[in-house]
């Protein structure tokens, strides 16, 4: 964060830049009219990006480049006030219903509020477990895709995309990392982990849910008195794997080895870092392989703003101890609460995690435009930019600002509401 507080500072030094090079232009290559123009069009324009609507060929008349990296810090902005706004309704939502005093406050306190809620009511349960998936964004590579091809004028097929983050499906360059290679693995042995239901015919640790038997404690059984539940010993029969990990049996779902294993073949799909273009969904981010930087970063700054993130799955196991009726009522409708709100303080939460990593990258892009387009820009444009940049500078603080005091307040809900983690 310092960094980019830093990177900020840099971007309203250099929007000063441009007024020297249409002052320049002014005494040199540019007409009287043109630098009488520049002040009137300048002083004429006050709206700031951050209003809706806003338009930067007002100032660049369609210079392609600039106006995709700022169109981007527009969007970014944008997705980054959606994303935080979710958080912040679910969280309040889940607070009123919890009835945890201050709703209306800022976040942080609301989070608090919460927290200590749940933190009293958990105390009625014997035995909580609340397993959640992680949530997957999947970069919109359609939009960088198309987006680049306006900027550098190609087709929209002939545009490239590589993967930053992790491709899932065929790679066609090098998939590389741990246990990258994906083999479908229809109930045979894996080497490495699985996704799905690890058949256990021989008793063995089960991290996730035992069906079957359990020569230890079983956390929840079904009406034969068969494990259904987590199992503090040893599971015989079927361990389903929500996220993957071992398995010491026979793997029926998704096995994740390593590239080079014998089982890795031509049928094989990525599940890692690829090198080249990547057929499948990108968890992460796109850049377009051969654009300029203004172009590539606003592209992939558009994927991003357009990614999709899956609200994942929640489930809860509970025992109750012996504590009294009503605080047995007030758990189950906190763990109500959870399960529906939950999810997509998750989902919102990733996104907004991968909306700031690429706040950084455009700022520099941005910067740059105050001070390199020179012999590209007008004076008139030039100006106009000058009295545009700060404001961009602006509304990127805010948005950053905004979304981590966010996301650290959604953090510290999730943490409590899964790990039972409330101080």
């Amino acid at each position: 964060m310092v960094g980019s507080l830093r990177l900020l500072r840099a971007l309203v030094g250099l929007a000063l830049l441009p007024v020297g090079a249409a002052l320049l232009g002014c005494t040199g290559k540019a007409s009287p009219a043109s630098c009488s123009d520049a002040g009137a069009d300048a002083d004429s324009d006050s709206d700031g990006l951050a209003s809706p609507g806003f338009d930067p060929e007002e100032c660049t008349d369609g210079e392609a480049r600039v106006d995709s990296a700022l169109r981007a810090v527009d969007s970014l902005w944008r997705a980054v006030s959606e994303s935080t706004q979710a958080i912040e309704v679910e969280t309040r939502a889940l607070c009123e219903l919890l009835g945890a005093g201050d709703c209306d406050g800022d976040l942080a306190t609301v989070v608090a509020n919460v927290n200590a809620s749940l933190s009293t009511r958990f105390s009625a349960a014997s035995e909580l477990v609340v397993r959640l998936r992680p949530s997957r964004c999947v970069a919109n590579a359609a939009t960088a895709r198309e987006i680049t091809a306006r900027c550098e004028s190609l087709d929209p097929g002939a545009v490239e995309l590589r993967c930053d983050g992790r491709c899932a499906g065929a790679c066609s360059g090098t998939c590389t990392g741990a246990l990258s290679c994906a083999v479908r693995s229809p109930g045979v042995s894996c080497a490495g982990v699985c996704e799905g239901a690890c058949g256990l015919d021989v008793a063995a640790a089960c991290d996730d849910i035992c069906r079957g038997a359990c020569d230890g404690t079983c956390s929840l059984t079904d009406p034969d008195g068969v494990c259904a539940g987590r199992c503090d010993g040893n599971c015989s029969g079927v361990c389903e794997i929500a996220v993957a990990s071992s398995c010491s049996g026979s793997c029926d779902g998704t096995c994740f080895i390593e590239q080079g294993s014998a089982s890795c073949n031509a049928e094989s799909r990525c599940h890692g870092a690829c090198d080249a273009a990547c057929d499948g969904d990108c968890e992460g981010s796109v850049t377009p392989t051969s654009a300029s930087v203004e172009c590539a970063t606003g592209a992939t700054a558009q994927s991003v703003a357009d990614a999709t993130c899956t609200a994942p799955d929640l489930e809860v196991e509970l025992s109750f101890g012996p504590g009294p009726s009503d605080s047995r009522a007030a758990l189950t409708a906190a763990l109500a609460g959870i399960k529906t709100r939950l999810p997509t303080i998750v989902a919102a939460l990733a996104k907004l995690g991968l909306l700031l990593e690429n706040l950084v990258p455009l700022v520099e892009v941005v910067a740059g435009v105050g001070s390199g387009y020179g012999e590209v820009l007008s004076p008139r444009e030039l100006l106009c930019l000058a009295e545009r940049l700060p404001e961009v500078a602006s509304i990127i603080e805010e948005a950053t600002a905004d979304g981590t005091a966010t996301l650290s307040a959604a953090v510290a809900l999730i943490a409590c509401a899964t790990n039972l983690d409330c101080g």
